[in-house]
């Protein structure tokens, strides 16, 4: 209701309007702690994605796990995972396997928009399974650091309603780091009013409306990528932009001391390795 209303008043309107919620908020969440759900929307994820739930599963209250007809281990590591964290992990299946990314989806977002095929159609389909207040965006392939459990607490007690962070892109070796980065950007949000929306080449990107000043935003890495550590890094990609993303990946430098003791504290890491 609040995004068909915005639609229709002119830019200040919206501005004033977004600035009201956003006070609203403030004031409430300043007296409640927040919980939060982990939204994980998973695809053949097998390689990473324990590690990836266990590293959150003490820093929120809820985690649930999408699966988008994975052909791999996946399913059984969602067992083990829903054994093992109970009553906290809540898993549904998704019955559409997502378009690759470039211009296969390009094209199936100028055919059908609403097809449930395109990613932003699909989170939006996710987020209506989180049941807590804040929802965050979390890939079956990233690794918390070590300075994620203080950061993500300093949200919950804080007055703000957005937490935007970054995190270290890890090279094969998994002792180097690669750019581009993975890039900061809204992972933690009120559920209430969010929605996902396909722009430019993004295949889903958030429609923000939190304001600036109320939004969390820390610039030191707070997670491990490891996509490009995957058996098949580029699989969800159609080929021309598998060619012209995958050549811009490059190696910038050695991985931080604390990534890489946190890569070596993991047993399905070292296993790995």
């Amino acid at each position: 209701m609040i995004r068909k209303i915005l639609r229709h008043i002119n830019w200040r309107s919206r501005l004033a309007v977004r600035r009201t919620c956003n006070r609203v908020g403030k004031l409430y969440w300043r007296r409640h702690r927040k919980s939060i759900s982990a939204m994980i929307r998973v695809q053949n994820e097998g390689e990473f994605l324990a590690p990836s739930v266990r590293s959150i599963a003490d820093l929120v209250e809820e985690i649930v796990i999408i699966d988008g007809l994975s052909t791999d281990n996946t399913p059984e590591i969602i067992t083990g995972l829903n054994r093992d964290l109970g009553s906290k992990m809540q898993v549904y299946n998704y019955p559409t396997t997502c378009a690759r990314v470039g211009e296969e989806y390009l094209a199936l977002q100028q055919k059908d928009p609403k097809s449930p095929a395109l990613y932003h159609n699909f989170y939006n389909w996710c987020l209506t399974k989180c049941t807590m207040p804040f929802v965050m965006k979390w890939d079956g392939d990233m690794l918390a650091l070590p300075e994620f459990a203080e950061a993500i607490e300093s949200f919950k007690m804080s007055s703000a309603l957005q937490f935007d962070f970054g995190g270290i892109n890890v090279a094969p070796d998994r002792l180097h780091v690669l750019s581009p980065s993975a890039v900061i950007e809204p992972r933690v949000f009120p559920k209430m009013f969010s929605k996902f929306e396909f722009k430019g080449d993004a295949c889903e990107t958030l429609g923000v409306w939190v304001v600036p000043e109320y939004t969390l935003v820390i610039a030191e890495p707070l997670y491990l990528h490891m996509k490009y550590c995957k058996a098949k890094p580029d699989a969800g990609y159609s080929h021309q932009y598998r060619d012209y993303w995958m050549s811009k990946i490059k190696v910038t430098g050695p991985m931080p001391d604390n990534a890489i003791q946190s890569l070596m504290n993991l047993p399905a890491i070292q296993a790995a390795h």
